[in-house]
């Protein structure tokens, strides 16, 4: 499965284009246990900027 979040500008073009689709390995050992609390991983510490949108 995957996420879609399209955005807008004011003028009706697209801004942004943001797609999750599984096309990274996740987990400590790249096979997705315990993907979401790795030791050592903060999530309220990660900065996403604008390069990951």
């Amino acid at each position: 499965y995957g996420l879609e979040d399209w955005t807008f500008d004011e003028s009706g073009k697209m801004r942004k284009y943001m797609m999750s689709g599984n096309d990274i390995l996740l987990g400590e050992d790249g096979n997705g246990d315990s993907r979401w609390f790795l030791d050592g991983v903060d999530v309220n510490e990660v900065e996403i900027s604008e390069k990951h949108w």
